[in-house]
């Protein structure tokens, strides 16, 4: 199954540029130090938890158990989870998610409105939560201490992953695979007769989680009730993990038993895709990478990338091979094909279509250039200032200009710490008031669009225009409030 046909291919996107390597090194090593504050930092999660003002409101010992839960928290490993929440994904649920419950109040994390300036996750003790989206449940998936437990609750090995004989566990995979979810629900054991048989909603949602319905069972059972409760977006499912039925009708005198949250009821997307191919147990978190199989210790996170090879195109003269030193044709040459298609000539060709395209999104480029400007844009998306700046060390032109004409200027404006990127930019020739498709400079699309306030500082400390900022930050409040109100 190819990345670009597989329903994972998102998340393999995902998995590629959300975490860097270099942010799980450095998160690692302050937590190993004693230095939680400083995890959370190198990986771009604030602490917005007051410590005095919880024991002051709910007593020492709720502080000290919140304060252990941070002292134990590995951000890095957090924010690998929560990746699908980030600004560079392809979507984005802005309400909190509960990490663990403490006498007054929960840890969550909140993820940053896409419209408002910040950090993109936020840790704070607050009031109630939706147990959907929670991962107290969870904790090897963002407390070090308990990392094991995912294989613990499978038994000591996941499906596919070991060298033991395939059995029920792979078959009913295989079967979900196949999108035959209600064989593979009988098949893990479970009575499903009394499921809707007429609900084009039920059948879509059954077909779309990814139930990891060798341990669901077990997950039913843990919340000491007869039955529990997994909320599909529009669907529940009643669970009896003790009879193993499961309906999606109640009696009418029956009690609303307990939420499952989804992350506790579908099988980790780490584990599919490892299984599918789509990456290697190497390029996952190294905590991920040793929970699904026992002691590998090889992996490192995802594979710093880097990419100038140089590509061949069909030139006028014949074939060019264009590397980091641009395209084999004198200074004049360029300029005559810019006056000309800059004058309603032709479109630009062969290597002029090289140089010109990267400026101007209205000229096609090669493929190799479209995927290397789409990978430095995504990783604008999520942060990554070190592997732009490598990729600008490693020769890349800093005049890309993507479909949406979006320079890179733009696109530093969700750096936490962007000024040394926009001197070296700015130093290079880049206009600081260029305008995207929608006639957004830089600073106005940073704060349109939920930039860092150190981007939003640094851009109006360099000399961006700042008229209009004013009615665009308005805007940004106005989104952000209309997403507070729509969220779950």
């Amino acid at each position: 199954m190819s990345a670009d046909t597989s329903p994972l291919a998102g998340w393999r996107r995902v998995r590629r540029f959300a975490v860097p390597r270099w942010m799980i090194e450095a998160a690692t090593s302050r937590r190993l130090a004693g230095d939680w504050r400083g995890a959370c930092a190198a990986a771009n999660v604030e602490v917005d938890v007051d410590l005095t003002a919880v024991a002051r409101d709910h007593g020492r010992d709720v502080a000290g158990a919140v304060e252990d839960d941070l002292r134990h928290l590995a951000p890095d490993l957090l924010r690998w989870h929560l990746a699908r929440l980030l600004p560079g994904s392809a979507t984005l649920r802005p309400q909190p998610t509960l990490l663990s419950s403490h006498p007054g109040g929960h840890l969550q994390v909140v993820p940053r409105y896409r419209n408002t300036p910040g950090p993109l996750l936020v840790l704070r003790f607050a009031g109630p939560a939706d147990l959907r989206w929670g991962l107290h449940a969870n904790r090897e998936r963002w407390d070090a201490r308990r990392t094991g437990d995912l294989l613990a609750r499978h038994g000591g090995r996941l499906p596919f992953l070991s060298s033991s004989p395939h059995g029920t566990a792979e078959e009913v995979i295989a079967l979900q695979d196949a999108g035959k979810w209600r064989e593979a629900w009988r098949l893990a054991g479970f009575a499903i007769d009394a499921l809707d048989s007429e609900s084009p909603l039920l059948e879509e949602r059954m077909a779309a989680t990814r139930f990891d319905l060798t341990t669901l069972a077990a997950a039913a059972r843990e919340v000491g009730r007869p039955e529990a409760l997994i909320d599909l977006d529009g669907e529940c499912l009643w669970i009896d993990g003790f009879q193993r039925r499961v309906r999606t009708k109640a009696d009418e005198r029956a009690d609303i038993p307990p939420v499952l949250p989804l992350a506790r009821v579908e099988r980790p997307v780490d584990h599919d895709l490892v299984r599918l191919g789509e990456v290697s147990l190497d390029e996952l978190h190294p905590l991920v990478a040793a929970a699904m199989v026992a002691g590998h210790d090889t992996a490192l996170g995802p594979e710093p990338m880097v990419d100038m090879s140089p590509f061949t195109v069909r030139c006028t003269t014949g074939k060019h091979e264009i590397g980091p030193g641009g395209i084999p044709h004198p200074p004049e040459e360029i300029r005559r094909e810019q006056s000309l298609y800059a004058l309603g000539g032709p479109r630009p060709a062969g290597c002029f279509a090289v140089h010109i395209g990267w400026r101007d999104p209205k000229v096609k480029l090669p493929g190799v250039l479209r995927r290397r400007r789409a990978a430095v844009a995504e990783l604008a998306r999520y942060g990554d200032g070190p592997a732009l700046t490598a990729w600008l060390d490693a020769g890349l032109d800093p005049h890309l200009c993507t479909e949406e004409a979006l320079t890179l200027l733009h696109l530093i404006v969700w750096l936490p710490d962007p000024a040394s990127l926009l001197a070296r930019l700015l130093a290079a020739g880049l206009d600081i008031d260029a305008r995207n498709r929608n006639g957004d400079t830089p600073l106005r699309y940073a704060i349109t669009q939920g930039g860092t306030v150190a981007a939003i500082r640094a851009l109006a400390g360099a000399g961006a225009t700042t008229e209009g900022w004013e009615e665009a930050a308005d805007k940004a409040r106005r989104l952000a409030e209309l997403q507070f109100l729509a969220t779950p």
